[in-house]
């Protein structure tokens, strides 16, 4: 039976997370575990990218991934805030355990790490569900000022 694994970070992926919780909104931070050094690597980086852009260059892989949108405020006054989503992209067609019990452990660290930082978390088992359409259906903005107009 697989063993649950949960990858820790450290090194350039801690400096990327960094970098991305704190960046404009579009950017992503695309990183993947290793279950034989259980650590996170760093996948990759974009400064900006459209959820449409991010799903192609998934391409089907589990991934974790910290995207950073906006947030409009429910008080219905058109804010915006920044917001931190961690999503954890699992296609319907993988069904390695082994993964499972490295990726869902994973991500629910990273959430018990750092609470404050992301305001919510998502599977998503179709890359292709992650649009702005989607985003835009769960109060998420691309632009704080464009999209609130």
């Amino acid at each position: 039976m697989a063993e649950t694994v949960v990858c820790r970070m450290e090194g350039k992926a801690a400096d990327h997370f960094e970098k991305v919780t704190n960046a404009e909104p579009g950017a992503a931070l695309i990183f993947k575990c290793s279950r034989k050094d259980a650590k996170i690597i760093v996948d990759d980086y974009f400064d900006s990218i459209s959820p449409g852009d991010l799903a192609e260059e998934l391409a089907g892989d589990n991934r974790l991934v910290i995207y950073r949108c906006g947030w409009k405020l429910p008080d219905q006054s058109n804010r915006a805030a920044p917001a931190n989503l961690l999503v954890w992209f699992n296609p319907v067609e993988s069904s390695d355990i082994s993964i499972k019990r490295t990726y869902y452990p994973t991500m629910m660290d990273l959430l018990q790490k750092y609470p404050m930082l992301f305001k919510r978390e998502y599977q998503i088992n179709n890359v292709a569900d992650f649009s702005e359409d989607w985003l835009k259906k769960q109060n998420y903005l691309l632009h704080f000022d464009s999209d609130l107009k």
